[in-house]
């Protein structure tokens, strides 16, 4: 009797301890919306095993329009709400901070928090005229 009893806890022991395990290696990062007052707000954690873009983690949390450019994407819309050209556009911050890179470039850590922002769009016009967007995007 006493073995079988040893056997049940070292099994139940072990699928505790896998259990433990894979929850340990969650990581979870949080990505706010604003969306300029078109919509209400959204805030949620995202959670992952491995590494995640910026991109990627707005993907579990919205729908997105993207479009590419050559080794680029660019996002389009979220949730339907769209970039329109000289007027509002998705700019996205790390922490507070402007990112320097496109959304699909930006590797999470974890705890990080993606906000994204719709809007004045502050990049169109220096594109056309071939001048630098301003490093803080205007926020």
């Amino acid at each position: 009797m006493n073995n079988i009893f040893s056997r049940k806890f070292v099994l139940i022991s072990m699928l505790l301890f896998f259990h433990i395990s894979l929850f340990a290696q969650t990581n979870t990062v949080n990505v706010n919306l604003d969306f300029g007052g078109e919509t209400e707000n959204i805030e949620k954690a995202v959670s992952f095993k491995n590494d995640i873009t910026a991109l990627e983690a707005l993907l579990h949390v919205a729908n997105v329009q993207t479009h590419p450019v050559n080794d680029y994407v660019f996002v389009d819309a979220i949730n339907g709400i769209e970039n329109t050209k000289g007027e509002n556009a998705w700019y996205f911050t790390i922490n507070e901070k402007p990112a320097k890179t496109l959304a699909i470039n930006y590797n999470l850590a974890k705890g990080d928090v993606v906000k994204w922002i719709y809007k004045k769009d502050v990049c169109s016009k220096t594109i056309e005229t071939k001048e630098p967007c301003p490093d803080n995007f205007g926020m």
